[in-house]
């Protein structure tokens, strides 16, 4: 029955996804929390990549809140393009309004 809510997972970050209550919740490895309501009207899908990114830089800071190198980004790079493209299969995205910090990643 759990499987019903999961809508993604990598090994830093697992989605999850309630219809009823239209809230997607973000869960990273080190424990991490963040929930999206998707019924606000200032709600717009490219939320949902700067979330995927800004989770993923918690996960890979760790618990002693680390700085990150080059290696890292490139890690989280390949990750958020995994997001993007699951998304992309959703619905369309526009580019233009993700972070610029994501941004800057995913053009490493």
């Amino acid at each position: 029955m759990a499987r019903k809510y999961l809508d993604y997972k990598d090994y830093v970050i697992t989605i999850f996804n309630d219809c009823d209550k239209c809230m997607v919740v973000f869960l990273t490895d080190n424990g991490h929390t963040k929930a999206i309501d998707y019924d606000s009207n200032f709600f717009y899908v490219e939320e949902l990549i700067d979330t995927y990114y800004e989770m993923a830089v918690e996960s890979f800071r760790g618990w002693r809140n680390k700085d990150l190198d080059l290696e890292d980004l490139k890690e989280i790079k390949g990750l958020l393009r995994k997001y993007i493209a699951h998304l992309k299969r959703q619905c369309e995205i526009d580019m233009s309004y993700i972070c610029k910090e994501a941004k800057e990643v995913l053009y490493l």
